[in-house]
């Protein structure tokens, strides 16, 4: 027997479950289910158990799901989900070694493409559309594509960097670029909940701060009642990286809180989100998150139209104060040794001014990503944060500003490109502002601000779901649905005075 769907382009081996399952794995259960597999196995360091639990559920989705709206939390997912026992960049032996471990996430990497290709090549609708839809970020996301792998180009030495920096290009390249075209070409937009975006940013973000709370308990970030700001890592990231994630969620709590959706629980999840920010002893990342909070107090303060919500909001300011007043006073100690350098960052000047001198010698396609490799020594030798040779010949030392990368590593091509990309990225956000466009949008703002004093714009977890985000933003229909309900509001109190 099969199952037809599409109107008879894509059959499908009939299962009885296989319904109801796709439902769900586009609901925000599944969100939940993603963030609960991801945190235990990051705890537990069962990456490759979790791994294949989503390789399994991404083949499913290619053979009987509707569409691919259930890949975005697994994207993110995946990324946020390495022990700080198997950081790369830490231990050789971690499981993105080859023996131990990596050969296996290769081999499933390449059993989700390949069950991809063959939903795209079965399923005819599905195909053409993917191809077929026509995309607002298309073209300056493949001119951004097109520079990081045109970095370096024609620069002396070049040919002994061409591989890996061509490969690292790539990488950003499909960071900013598969998420954003899969799913604004894989997803079915008209039955996709305008909260689902949200859903996701929010989980993860929750995620995230768990785990920092897993590092604090097992990896001797308190020593004799000391703070070892060095040991805040994950499998995947460093201090900053676990902060900028968290910063990104803060929205995402508020949008809840707007939209009068359980506004205590939303709320007391954004204080949680600020506590976790501060657990990171990332400078950038407490700023942001203080100033991203008090944005969205001051949104839902002024455009809120429940006087419950704004009354609850306002409590919320009194108890996220008492709560950090708490902390301060029973870890003042403990985290004053982390914070005593205070704001100064003469360091990341000096960075940003030799970067600067690097584009001013090779201005046309920069003088590739890995320069700063390098001249890794003497005072630049701090941010190479690795010590390991293999990591660093794959991700190499950045600028920890997106212009100054940009600008080093691409040149006037890369920045171009850029300018393209972010006009095309602004345009798409501030026209016909939705809450949805506004929050998502706030999200994002995080990102680009916080890559301004760091590198997260060239990690690939905050541009995954930077990418994603952008898809929701262009592809969803909720802002047109908005738009709908406003006029049809408008028109129906223009028959009420008429009518009287």
């Amino acid at each position: 027997m099969s199952l037809t769907r599409e109107g008879k382009i894509y059959k499908l081996p009939l299962l009885p479950f296989a319904e109801k399952l796709s439902a769900f794995l586009g609901s925000a259960g599944f969100i939940v289910v993603v963030a609960a597999i991801v945190l235990v196995a990051n705890i537990f360091a069962l990456e490759l158990i979790a791994y294949g639990f989503f390789t399994l559920v991404a083949v499913f989705v290619s053979v009987f799901g509707k569409d691919y709206l259930s890949y975005t939390p697994m994207l993110l997912g995946c990324y946020i989900t390495p022990n700080f026992k198997n950081n790369p960049g830490r231990y050789g032996d971690s499981i993105f070694s080859f023996t131990n471990g990596g050969g296996a996430i290769l081999i499933m990497a390449a059993v989700i493409v390949a069950a991809l290709i063959y939903r795209l090549i079965a399923d005819r609708e599905l195909g053409s559309k993917m191809f077929k839809t026509k995309r607002k970020l298309l073209w300056g996301m493949l001119a951004l594509g097109t520079a990081y792998v045109l970095s370096g180009v024609g620069v002396k030495g070049y040919t002994t960097v061409a591989v890996k920096n061509i490969r690292f290009g790539l990488i950003q390249f499909a960071a900013i670029f598969v998420p954003y075209f899969l799913l604004s070409g894989g997803v079915k937009w008209k039955d996709v909940d305008k909260r689902y975006c949200a859903h996701v940013g929010l989980v993860m973000g929750l995620t995230v701060g768990l785990e920092l709370v897993g590092v604090y308990i097992m990896n001797g970030v308190f020593i004799d009642g000391v703070l070892h700001r060095e040991n805040i890592f994950a499998g995947w990231g460093i201090n900053n990286n676990m902060g900028v994630l968290i910063s990104m969620a803060i929205p995402f709590a508020f949008y809840f809180v707007h939209k009068n959706d359980r506004p205590i629980l939303y709320n007391v999840l954004a204080v949680m989100l600020c506590v976790f920010s501060l657990l990171t002893c990332s400078r950038t990342c407490i700023l942001a998150s203080a100033a991203v909070y008090v944005g969205c107090l001051i949104f839902i303060l002024s455009k809120s139209p429940c006087k419950r919500v704004k009354k609850i909001t306002i409590v919320n300011i009194f108890v996220l104060i008492a709560t950090l007043g708490v902390m301060s006073v029973l870890t003042y100690k403990a985290f004053w040794s982390a914070f005593s350098a205070g704001l100064k960052s003469d360091a990341r000047l000096r960075l940003y001014k030799l970067g600067l001198q690097i584009f001013w010698h090779d201005p046309i396609f920069g003088s590739s990503f890995y320069t700063l490799n390098d001249l890794a020594h003497g005072e630049n030798a701090s941010w190479i944060w690795s010590q390991m040779g293999g990591f660093n010949d794959i991700i190499p030392g950045r600028w920890h500003n997106t212009i100054v990368q940009i600008a080093a590593a691409c040149g006037l091509v890369g920045l171009a490109a850029y300018l393209l990309h972010r006009v095309q990225t602004v345009l798409l956000i501030f026209k016909k502002p939705t809450a949805e466009k506004v929050f998502i949008g706030l999200s994002i703002m995080v990102l680009l601000v916080m890559s301004l004093l760091d590198c997260h714009f060239f990690n690939i977890g905050p541009t995954l779901f930077y990418s994603a985000a952008l898809a929701f933003i262009e592809s969803s229909s909720c802002g047109e649905e908005m738009a709908l309900d406003k006029k049809l509001s408008k028109s129906s109190k223009l028959r009420g005075k008429n009518e009287k």
